[in-house]
């Protein structure tokens, strides 16, 4: 690790807080008119070629597209970044969706990606003559489990491969991505994860889940994964910065954060990527639809009266209503209700087995 790269994980929390609180302190600047977009689901793209549904018609939104991934947001209120095709991560990612795409921070990554790489093959073909080798489409790629997609054969790539340092620009795209289909490593942490940083040079593919929590234990044993090397952030927020709650415990953060993360370690194990504290500022756009959506609960909770909801505070009050007290009215409504449940499941088990004992006499 070069020194002059080096950045402690407290600075790289700080730079997203103070990244994402840029979002409200002008949150009617990040405020943008719906439209409509894959009106005609039968003539909408997919975001992967897997799929096994169509995708659904839309309504209108104002930040992006949840059926083709386009981003609606006007292209000049991209971050430069964006606008000039330079997003970009230090490995390929797959983000295997289980939740709704509306509430999926995963999905950003998919959007702005596609934004970008729209961008670099726009701005590439104006400065160039001659057929360009196209951004690679699958730097990013998602499979939405919860509509049937298809997901890859990861065993072949299960074990990571040498890196290939003296490649050249000779060779083709796909021969590069060929090569780059070694070391697939799923994000998530466990009993058996390692430390991310420890295999930082090896990773080419980075899985993530998107789900619920109580969820991720189910799907971490999907067979297409199971059997592939599981790593861990090293250091790892204690607090997320994300407005939905949960009962997981600390360091438990949004896929869109583990990303961001995740990429920092990779780049700074890896010696920064070359550019220092300007590759993590690159980073940080990956951030940017999460701090407009961010911005936009606050906001909502603001007028509400509440605490933004990605505060402790907020998250207690979320929390609060879930939670059903002990000798409360509503612990003796849900008393009273299971009572009948098992009362009606009891009349139920009754008349079946009345009919059985009448079927068997008519028989007789």
């Amino acid at each position: 690790m070069h020194e002059s790269h080096s950045f402690t994980s407290s600075s790289c929390h700080r730079k997203l807080q103070q990244y994402l609180d840029t979002f409200l302190d002008h949150p009617e600047k990040y405020t943008f008119p719906r439209v409509q977009c894959c009106s005609n689901s039968t003539t909408a793209t997919t975001d992967t070629a897997n799929t096994a549904s169509p995708p659904r018609s839309s309504s209108r939104r104002a930040l992006y597209c949840t059926d083709c991934s386009k981003l609606l947001i006007p292209n000049d209120q991209w971050p430069p970044c964006i606008q000039n095709g330079q997003l970009d991560l230090p490995f390929s990612l797959d983000i295997l969706l289980s939740d709704r795409r509306r509430s999926s921070t995963g999905f950003h990554a998919l959007v702005l990606y596609h934004a970008s790489s729209s961008r670099s093959s726009s701005r590439r073909r104006r400065m160039n003559s001659y057929p360009v080798v196209p951004k690679d489409e699958d730097k990013v790629r998602l499979f939405d489990l919860e509509r049937g997609d298809v997901l890859p054969n990861y065993h072949h790539c299960a074990q990571p491969q040498d890196e290939q340092e003296n490649q050249g620009q000779q060779h083709h795209h796909q021969q590069q991505q060929q090569q780059q289909e070694g070391g697939t490593y799923v994000l998530f942490p466990s009993s058996t994860s390692i430390p991310l940083s420890s295999v930082a040079k090896n990773i080419h593919r980075l899985i993530v889940l998107d789900c619920k929590w109580t969820k991720s234990t189910s799907h971490e044993k999907l067979s297409a994964i199971s059997s592939l090397p599981k790593v861990h952030l090293d250091h790892p927020p204690n607090e997320s910065f994300y407005w939905r709650w949960h009962n997981a415990g600390r360091g438990m953060i949004s896929t869109m954060e583990a990303v961001y993360f995740a990429a920092w370690e990779v780049m700074n194990a890896k010696g920064g990527g070359g550019g220092g504290e300007e590759s993590l500022d690159v980073l940080l756009d990956w951030m940017w639809l999460f701090g407009i959506q961010r911005a936009a609960t606050a906001q909502g909770a603001l007028q509400r009266g509440k605490p933004a909801p990605f505060t402790l505070k907020g998250k207690e009050v979320q929390r609060e209503l879930r939670r059903t007290e002990k000798g409360s009215e509503k612990h003796l409504r849900d008393i009273e209700q299971g009572k009948r449940l098992k009362e009606e499941y009891k009349r139920m088990v009754q008349e079946r087995n009345n009919k059985k004992r009448e079927c068997v006499q008519d028989i007789s």
